[in-house]
């Protein structure tokens, strides 16, 4: 008896297959096309809602294109207008060919998500196809091993002909050297924002950094970034190759921040608009000394999140009050005049319950008082989000 799973993974890509080799029946529409457009829209989810999301989906708009030949072209414009290919042969190599048989379809894609073996020298898609995504606007490269060793050679292939590349995400990746990451960044003129989730990288004597006249253009016009560090880093992250057009930066390590980022870089980036901070509960204690380095006269959001996780109330209010003469003279420095909101977090490893997260803000309000007087105070108590 055939297995019930191999039956279905067979009878997708049939599906796919159908759908790309032999056209759909024609039964004319009166219909405009805005309007099955309209009607595709609604029959998908949010693709936000996770990678299950993604799946159902693809197979609903496998059905729409199969549907007749007037909903082909609406269905796959938005069956390729978000692709995400994970660590199997199979898919990618049935991608690559799609793509290959049918170069009008990479023009369809604008998201890209792609998780990989990045190992050197090791190409997941052929550079023809890749060479075929040209409207790309975000990206995301993941590595399945953390911290693996990375080639950033077949990343770098979408500089040269992804002019409207303008979001990438680099996840788990490990890069030889500092220089190696700064290398791919400053290779993606338009890049606008910039997720690191999780990446790593070596310190070596022989490190060569890039020239930054060969990379003409480079970060000019980057204003998002956000740095996810979950490790010791063997240096300090400088925040230097990241130039100083920041208008948003999000802080998230998850050990110390004196071993991840070089916090006095804060001080070059004058045109912050928002900075979010994320500490651990015994990381707090360096908010003052990341605080300290803010000096944008634009800044207008400044967001804290304390893990407390599993820590008392009791022993939060003791690294609290160790804290509140230098906060509350930072606080009154010109560069947090023209805050707009403060908002400080709590998080907690379990959500309390409504009169435990009361007893939190009657807990922590006090050391906030000044931006509290200001009417800028927003306190919340959450759940700490589960990591990725």
């Amino acid at each position: 008896m055939a297995d019930h799973g191999t039956t279905a993974v067979k009878k997708e890509k049939s599906t796919k297959t159908i759908l790309l080799a032999a056209p759909a029946p024609h039964f004319p529409s009166r219909l405009p096309p805005e309007v099955l457009d309209t009607v595709i829209f609604l029959a998908i989810s949010p693709v936000s809602g996770g990678y299950k999301n993604y799946q159902i989906n693809t197979r609903t708009l496998l059905a729409c294109a199969l549907t007749c030949r007037a909903m082909l072209r609406p269905a796959q414009t938005h069956l390729y207008n978000h692709v995400i290919l994970r660590p199997v042969d199979e898919p990618i190599l049935a991608f690559a060919r799609t793509i290959d048989a049918n170069p009008a379809l990479g023009q369809l894609v604008r998201i890209f998500e792609l998780h990989y073996h990045p190992t050197p020298s090791f190409y997941p898609l052929p550079a023809h196809v890749a060479g075929r995504l040209s409207n790309l606007r975000q990206a995301k490269f993941a590595g399945i091993v953390r911290h693996h060793p990375a080639d950033i050679s077949f990343m770098r292939l979408f500089s040269g002909f992804c002019r409207s590349l303008t979001h990438i995400t680099l996840a788990f990746i490990g890069f030889s050297t500092l220089s190696d990451l700064t290398r791919l960044v400053w290779s993606f003129p338009t890049l606008e924002s910039l997720n690191l989730q999780c990446c790593a990288w070596s310190v070596s004597q022989f490190d060569d950094p890039p020239k930054p006249a060969l990379h003409p253009g480079h970060v000019s016009k980057l204003t998002y970034l956000q740095l996810q560090l979950d490790y010791p880093a063997p240096a300090p992250l400088s925040l230097t190759p990241f130039g100083t057009n920041l208008t948003v930066l999000d802080l998230h390590a998850q050990h110390t921040y004196t071993s991840t980022v070089q916090l006095q870089g804060i001080s070059a980036l004058d045109k912050l608009v928002t900075v979010t901070l994320r500490l651990t509960k015994d990381d707090i204690s360096v908010l003052p000394a990341a605080l300290v380095h803010v000096r944008s006269p634009n800044l207008r959001n400044l967001r804290i999140m304390h893990r407390v996780e599993s820590q008392t109330r009791e022993a939060t209010v003791w690294q609290l009050n160790a804290l509140k003469p230098k906060l509350a003279d930072i606080f009154r420095r010109p560069a947090f005049w023209g805050l707009a909101l403060f908002h400080w977090a709590v998080l907690c490893q379990v959500l309390p319950g409504d009169a435990e997260r009361q007893n939190w803000k009657k807990a922590v309000a006090p050391f906030l008082q000044v931006m509290a007087d200001r009417n800028i105070l927003r306190l919340t108590v959450e759940e700490h989000p589960k990591p990725m």
